[in-house]
């Protein structure tokens, strides 16, 4: 494996944690023309790095670069299969640390269901 550059994001999927006791996310950076914040719609703007936390877009450069220092590198299907499982939880548990990646995951306030 060759180190990772330090001078430009590389555009590619990654595992990381956003937050120290926070529930693992995945990342995609990418290489595209930037969104609009408020309509979602591409900007007429230059290309640039702009990144996705568990299909979401973030606007946040400080975010992009985390994701680029110490995300690990993963699969297409890994990142898709945790995207669906993302949106599941959302939809069904929204209690669920995998829901905001942000939150710090209490072990306490866990819930076993079978």
């Amino acid at each position: 494996m060759q180190p990772r550059s330090t001078d430009q994001p590389v555009p590619g999927f990654y595992s990381v944690r956003l937050r120290r006791g926070a529930a693992p996310c995945v990342a995609e950076i990418r290489w595209e023309q930037p969104l609009d914040p408020v309509t979602g719609e591409t900007l007429d703007r230059s290309y640039r790095y702009t990144v996705r936390i568990n299909g979401v877009f973030f606007y946040d450069d400080a975010t992009l670069w985390k994701v680029h220092d110490y995300g690990r590198p993963i699969s297409r299907v890994v990142h898709d299969n945790h995207i669906d499982r993302a949106r599941w939880a959302l939809r069904y548990d929204p209690e669920n640390p995998i829901c905001n990646p942000l939150r710090r995951a209490d072990v306490a306030d866990v819930q076993i269901r079978l």
